[in-house]
C-alpha cells in the first residue's frame, strides 16, 4: 500500500508501522505471496513497488522494501524460501521464457480490451498506457472535441439571442 504524503516524519512512521505488522504477521505474509504464486504459471512473480509520487521520499520507500526483502527471505515456511530479487522487465520476462520453453508452459491468448485503471481517488479512471482499440478511443476522442465546440457554439448563440431579446429585438423568438 502507498501512502501520497509529503509529511517525512509521518512516512517514516507509517513504513515502521508496516514493517512491525510484518514482522508480527511474517506467516500471513508468506501465505500471502503463496496465494498470488499459485495464480502464477512459472515460479518467477512479478511485484511492482510504487506508484506516482510513491518514491518521494525514496531512502524511506526502499529501506521498507529492504526490510520486507529481508524478513521474507529469512522465513521459512514448511521448509520453503522465498527468493526476492531487484530486476528489469525485460529479466523478469527472459526468466519466464525460459521456464515456460524448458517446461512446455503453452500460454493463454487474450482478445478483448483491457479495462481501465481506477485509482485511490475520485476521478482518475484512465486506460491509456496499455491500451487496446487506439484505433477507436483516437476517434471517441476526436467525437468528444467535435462534441465539446458544438455545445459551446450553442452556449454562444444561446448567449446571443437572449442578449438581443434584454435589448428589446425582436428578430429572436425565444420559445418557453
Amino acid at each position: 500500500m502507498w501512502i501520497y504524503q509529503q509529511d517525512y516524519s509521518y512516512m517514516k512512521n507509517f513504513y515502521a508501522g508496516r514493517i512491525n505488522d510484518h514482522r508480527r504477521n511474517t506467516d500471513s505474509l508468506y501465505s500471502c505471496i503463496e496465494d498470488i504464486q499459485s495464480r502464477y504459471r512459472t515460479k518467477h512473480l512479478l511485484f511492482t513497488m510504487g506508484a506516482d509520487f510513491a518514491f518521494q521520499y525514496a531512502n524511506l520507500s526502499f529501506s521498507y522494501i529492504e526490510e520486507v526483502v529481508k524478513l521474507m527471505s529469512e522465513h521459512t515456511k514448511a521448509g520453503r524460501t522465498i527468493k526476492f530479487k531487484y530486476s528489469t522487465v525485460q529479466e523478469y520476462m527472459d526468466a519466464v521464457k525460459s521456464e515456460a520453453v524448458k517446461h512446455k508452459i503453452d500460454w493463454p491468448e487474450y482478445n478483448g480490451d483491457f479495462l481501465p485503471i481506477v485509482n485511490n481517488y475520485r476521478g482518475s479512471i484512465w486506460s491509456g498506457y496499455f491500451t487496446s482499440r487506439p484505433n477507436f478511443k483516437q476517434l471517441i476522442r476526436q467525437f468528444s472535441s467535435i462534441s465539446q465546440v458544438s455545445q459551446t457554439f450553442y452556449g454562444l448563440q444561446r448567449l446571443d439571442q437572449l442578449r438581443a431579446v434584454s435589448q428589446g429585438s425582436t428578430s429572436y423568438r425565444l420559445k418557453s
